[in-house]
């Protein structure tokens, strides 16, 4: 009973460490998208004038 409860426990932290690292790697993209947009605008604006 107790080593079914443990594995149980490794496995929910296990996909907790995944669902963490696809957050992470979401949010890196998410500023890079952020900062891309920031470059874009800058290029734009300087090519207009």
């Amino acid at each position: 009973m107790q080593s079914r409860q443990r594995q149980t426990f490794a496995e929910a932290a296990e996909e907790l460490r995944q669902a963490w690292r696809e957050f992470l790697i979401a949010l890196g993209f998410g500023r890079l998208a952020i900062w891309l947009a920031r470059v874009v605008a800058k290029l734009t604006k300087e090519g207009r004038k």
